[in-house]
């Protein structure tokens, strides 16, 4: 929430553990780009001409008694692309190639295909894009890694308890569950 006022606000409230799975989803929006005739009507390019635009959305699935997943938009405002789809080959590199330039501009697209290749895995040529693609990535790497810790915790907790000699107190006990002896309260060595 971003409600000064979380009472009032009254949001829902989960576990990690609840988490089942987090997917992103890419919405792409294209928008026909029309031009006038000679009787001032609008009409559509010939080919048809569009602009793009994305949003960036995260969608939780939860085990909830009340609801099973939640959406949330990553972007305040659509990344637009203008007359490139991000399926688009990238666009040429200013001063190289022109629209009567095949050759320049098909070298200007390999170079940034490379360039996008060379900036990693699921690298589009769209820096805007790249930055929510990243951030939905980060989302979905702390919602399932929270939810990892919390399953390990879990098992952490269920697993035997074995007694063990304080070093510093020389009494056999069973750690409590910060790690600590039950008799001198000194934190015990990890395993």
């Amino acid at each position: 929430t971003s409600a000064r006022d979380i009472n009032e606000a009254n949001p829902d409230v989960l576990s990690f553990s609840q988490v089942t799975g987090v997917d992103i989803d890419i919405d792409e929006d294209r928008t026909e780009i029309m031009k006038e005739d000679q009787d001032g009507k609008r009409v559509s390019y010939e080919p048809k001409r569009y602009e793009y635009e994305y949003d960036f959305d995260a969608i939780v699935r939860v085990n909830h008694p009340y609801f099973d997943e939640m959406r949330f938009r990553l972007n305040d405002s659509s990344v637009e692309t203008g007359s490139r789809s991000i399926n688009d080959a990238p666009p040429a590199p200013a001063g190289k190639g022109n629209a009567g330039d095949v050759v320049g501009n098909f070298l200007g697209a390999l170079a940034g295909g490379i360039q996008a290749a060379a900036a990693g895995k699921g690298a589009v040529w769209n820096a805007e894009y790249q930055e929510y693609l990243n951030l939905a990535e980060q989302v979905k790497a702390v919602l399932m890694g929270g939810r990892n810790a919390m399953r390990e915790e879990a098992e952490a907790a269920s697993a035997p308890k074995i007694k063990v000699t304080c070093p510093f107190c020389k009494a056999t006990m069973i750690p409590d569950e910060n790690g600590c002896c039950e008799y001198c309260g000194s934190a015990l060595p990890k395993a």
